[in-house]
């Protein structure tokens, strides 16, 4: 890329940060994370998060490591924290390690969703869609994923949140210049990051398709998939036959140590004192 496209690219990223990322996105994650680097920080972030924080994962990793921290702290904590997920570990430590404390800490809250619940256990590794995603440039994305295209496809807007679902066949026979946004998309059901995830176990709302899970902010972090389901509802099954042999132990112990509080009482106990023997005279 010439030093001239390069800076008129950098000018319509600053200026028109939608747009060029629907551009960028047509690149490879590394052709967009050399451009980026040279972008200041508030620019690059603007740019990363309104990417698919899959392809946003790798412009990342493409970026110097010493860039890391300066574009996360542009970038809102959940949304940032939908980027670092995608993010191998080392990017992701790299990233962390480098900010604030004070702006770490709430990337970090975002990241540590308590186990079991639907933060913690959704997967990322989904395919999605965004509301003005040209129907020719979804056809192509799902070209690349044509081993495992689903029936449907969340569909967001910019700021990540789900708008609904799109059968993957209306592609098919939808103008190509037309947005995915405008084509008849299926309410989408949600979970907030924080439900724990047996208590959805049995709500046929989720029977099959993957559930979609949303930040408090309505952001999207992945879904939860058929074996988190399965997985959950084991340990539910599983839980009261645990708690009973708990509640049984407790039981027996506390039942073992009243009988045994008895018989040391029994025995330390003075005996009552015997009265005299009285003889008639």
């Amino acid at each position: 890329m010439g030093s001239a496209v390069r800076n008129l690219a950098l000018v319509h990223l600053e200026r028109r940060p939608e747009e060029a990322a629907r551009i960028l996105e047509r690149c490879s994650g590394p052709e967009v994370g050399a451009l980026l680097e040279r972008a200041p920080p508030a620019v690059a972030a603007a740019t990363l998060a309104r990417l698919s924080p899959r392809f946003a994962a790798g412009c990342l990793a493409a970026m110097s490591a010493g860039t890391y921290p300066d574009v996360i702290a542009e970038i809102p904590p959940t949304a940032a924290a939908a980027l670092l997920r995608q993010a191998t570990k080392t990017v992701r430590e790299t990233a962390l390690a480098g900010l604030p404390e004070g702006v770490a800490a709430p990337v970090r809250d975002a990241l540590a969703y308590p186990r079991d619940t639907a933060g913690a256990l959704a997967s990322t590794d989904v395919l999605t869609l965004f509301a003005d995603v040209p129907v020719e440039r979804a056809v192509e994305m799902l070209r690349v994923h044509s081993d495992s295209v689903p029936d449907r496809v969340p569909v967001l807007d910019r700021s990540r949140r789900v708008l609904g679902a799109l059968r993957t066949a209306a592609l098919c026979w939808s103008p190509p210049a037309a947005t995915v946004g405008s084509l008849t998309l299926e309410t989408l059901d949600v979970v907030p990051a924080k439900a724990p995830v047996t208590a959805l176990v049995g709500d046929r709302r989720w029977d099959g398709a993957p559930v979609p899970v949303v930040d408090r902010s309505g952001g999207f972090l992945g879904v939860l998939k058929a074996d988190s389901f399965r997985r959950a509802a084991q340990e539910h099954q599983a839980r009261p036959a645990t708690e009973l042999v708990a509640a049984l132990s407790e039981l027996c112990w506390f039942g073992l140590t009243g009988v045994l509080a008895g018989l040391t009482g029994s025995r330390s106990s003075p005996e009552p004192a015997r009265e005299p023997d009285r003889h008639l005279g």
